[in-house]
């Protein structure tokens, strides 16, 4: 069932996208992906691919191209024009649209026409999306809406009383994840014109009557020195796409002591694979003894390396690359993880660890210490070359409004040497007023 298939079983006077200062309604959302499917009938049954631009624009792109395209690439606005020839090639694209940029085949919301009707019985689209390419070259990974759905909860007589925020651009994999718990379990969207500009952000939730939010724990840290939260009376928080520790928990838990607090585990890869509701950071040891919702095992092998196996996997590479899945079922997540009494802690990506002379050292460790510190915002942790070690530990750290930097910047190290060995201690500590985060919510590690 497409995207608009899911809509057909919504009232139409509904709200379903706050945008530019007004609401979108269920009627108008159908009408206006139907028109557009009506105007790009060539389209039908190709491999397109879908340049994100104005983020409303770019909803309007995949609620008419699901179940219409045979393939639909997603590729993000920050691209640069190589990068999207590259994805074309190695997708075999026919296509190209844009979303409010300005082309001749760009897809808005103001300048649809057309007859409502589906154009034909939709198609099974698959959707192509690239993965962040952080660690190296970005690859393609092909999933089917069904695998993309598989955890989104679908009771409608609670979702129709959620208006979810969206922090991450829409053509990422937890953006689109945002966007089908809005369409699948009936609830509506708030889209922000600018995800950086959180003054805008502020006003623009405010007046959407936000209740339910999902970002990165840097966001969240980042929403609460801003001010953004303030006033919003949460019910859900949704935290994804990078360990969520002790501290972001427990002043979420405070701010929003009513609210439902999960902790998502999710790849572009695997695709949503566990989730953990108990406020604490890591998921419990019981979580590797026994089949999770959704058909969901998992392995942690001798290395401390974290492997998830989905009953029901309709994921795959596009192009060459070595097969995502292997011969018993598992996707290497590249996280490792820690035992440590009933819980398994996140240590970070195992490609991420540092070599400081000889030691592996886990960014997150560190990080996680200088975050427990009175007066810490934020905390960034990576490694630094060094003639003699190989590398060295730098940290960059945001403080809290009006705290003393020198003050802070003692106190942190003496809380490292004291709870972690010699060569974990940062070398070198940085008091920044910011820490940038890429498209997908995270921390941008290279400075």
């Amino acid at each position: 069932m497409s995207l608009l298939e899911h809509l057909e079983k919504r009232n139409g006077s509904d709200h379903f996208l706050h945008s530019g200062n007004r609401w979108i309604s269920v009627e108008e959302a159908r009408s206006a992906s139907y028109a557009v499917r009506r105007q790009f009938s060539t389209l039908r049954g190709g491999a397109v691919m879908l340049e994100s631009g104005e983020p409303a624009d770019t909803v309007l792109g995949l609620l008419s191209l699901d179940g219409f395209a045979g393939k639909l690439l997603l590729v993000g606005s920050s691209l640069s024009d190589e990068e999207r020839h590259d994805f074309s090639r190695r997708a075999s694209v026919d296509q190209s649209v844009g979303c409010g940029s300005g082309k001749e085949n760009s897809l808005r919301w103001d300048n649809v026409t057309g007859l409502n009707d589906g154009s034909g019985p939709d198609l099974e689209t698959r959707w192509i999306i690239p993965t962040s390419g952080t660690t190296g070259k970005p690859k393609l990974v092909e999933h089917l809406l069904e695998s993309l759905a598989s955890s989104i909860k679908r009771d409608t007589s609670r979702g129709k009383g959620l208006v979810w925020g969206v922090l991450y651009d829409i053509t990422r994999f937890a953006g689109i994840q945002v966007l089908l718990q809005a369409v699948l379990g009936g609830s509506a969207l708030a889209l922000p014109s600018n995800i950086t500009d959180l003054t805008a952000i502020r006003s623009q939730f405010a007046a959407a009557g936000v209740n339910a939010l999902s970002a990165t724990p840097s966001m969240w840290r980042k929403l609460v020195m801003s001010g953004v939260l303030d006033g919003l009376q949460i019910k859900i928080v949704t935290l994804g796409g990078e360990t969520a520790d002790e501290m972001i928990l427990r002043e979420l838990r405070t701010r929003f002591p009513e609210a439902r607090i999960t902790h998502i585990y999710a790849s572009t890869e695997a695709g949503v694979g566990f989730s953990v509701v108990d406020g604490k950071a890591g998921f419990p040891v019981d979580y590797t003894k026994d089949e999770l919702a959704g058909g969901v095992t998992l392995r942690v092998d001798d290395n401390n390396r974290l492997f998830i196996r989905k009953t029901v996997s309709r994921s795959r590479y596009v192009g060459n690359e070595p097969a995502l899945v292997d011969e018993q079922g598992w996707i290497d997540t590249g996280d490792l993880v820690e035992q440590r009494g009933d819980r398994f802690h996140f240590l970070g990506r195992a490609n991420g660890t540092i070599n400081v002379g000889g030691h592996k050292v886990h960014p997150a460790e560190i990080e996680n210490v200088i975050l427990s510190v009175e007066g810490v915002a934020m905390a960034s942790v990576t490694g630094r070359s060094n003639p003699i070690m190989g590398n060295v530990v730098e940290a960059w750290v945001v403080p809290v409004r009006d705290t003393d930097p020198v003050s802070l910047r003692g106190r942190i190290l003496a809380e490292c040497k004291c709870r972690m060995e010699p060569f974990k201690v940062p070398a070198s500590l940085k008091i920044v007023q910011d820490l940038p985060l890429t498209l997908s919510g995270k921390i941008r590690r290279q400075y």
